[in-house]
């Protein structure tokens, strides 16, 4: 198990690899980069972003050419020719990643201020944590929910959510909004399983982060506004249900029945 020394200021201006995957959904791809570069503040929480290009649409190549080439916010573009899947792409990223910490996010999630403070110092508040996550309004893992919702205004491809937060940390059996751990413990899992093309990589990435001696928690001190679209796991029904049966065979009935909702 990692043993470096964990407190409030242990980790203080340790580098964070942030990690986007572009290919579908420009608006948000868009959003959730300009979320990014707001609610994080370099001085205070030093980081890079790294993009791959999965084959993405034009307007997202052509955005990310903007951000790499004139105003130097990405520090490493990956280009693929092809979608090569969730899985390759992250582990791709993650083998450049400079970061003591890495953070995993979809291209459909919008965060909020000092987001990334909150959640090193979630990380660190105690021995052992693995693997967290934020707080956010589209999770079947309950313990990612906030109290409540005071507000939810809808408008072109966003959506802007004001949370009632627990403001608490909560071990949970998993932490799959914005995956946020560090590069030591993600090489040391092997990274993420790439027979997994785009479902259930993230419960099988808990469970090796797990099965490693580290717990899961949720960090429901920030929140991330999840702008998933309803029924578009119709879109990935037949990746859904491989990735389920594969989960379900490496790890178990045991295990897999700790996530009914997936």
């Amino acid at each position: 198990m990692e043993t470096s020394k964990r407190g409030p200021n242990s980790m203080a201006n340790a580098l964070t690899s942030i990690i986007i995957l572009g290919y579908k959904e420009p608006e948000k791809f868009i959003r959730t980069f300009e979320t990014i570069l707001q609610m994080t503040h370099q001085k205070e929480t030093p980081f890079e972003i790294i993009v791959v290009d999965n084959n993405a649409d034009k307007n997202i190549k052509e955005y990310v050419k903007l951000q790499t080439e004139i105003l130097k916010n990405i520090k490493h573009t990956i280009h693929n020719k092809e979608n090569i899947g969730v899985t390759k792409a992250y582990n791709q990223a993650a083998n450049i990643a400079l970061g003591k910490y890495i953070c995993f996010f979809n291209s459909d999630y919008y965060v909020q201020d000092g987001w990334l403070k909150s959640m090193i110092d979630c990380f660190e508040h105690k021995h052992g944590i693995g693997i967290c996550s934020c707080c956010t309004n589209v999770s079947g893992n309950l313990a990612e929910r906030p109290k409540g919702i005071t507000h939810n205004i809808i408008y072109g491809e966003g959506t802007t959510i004001e949370p009632i937060l627990h403001n608490d940390y909560i071990e949970a059996n998993c932490a799959i909004a914005n995956m946020f751990t560090t590069k030591t413990i993600f090489d040391k899992v092997g990274g993420f399983d790439e027979t997994y093309f785009v479902a259930f990589l993230d419960l099988d990435l808990n469970e090796k982060i797990k099965a490693a001696g580290y717990s899961a928690f949720v960090n429901r001190k920030t929140f991330a506004v999840h702008d998933y679209m309803s029924g578009k796991e119709a879109t990935i029904s037949k990746e859904s249900d491989a990735g389920r049966n594969y989960f379900h065979r490496k790890w178990g009935a045991e295990i897999s029945d700790l996530y009914k909702w997936a």
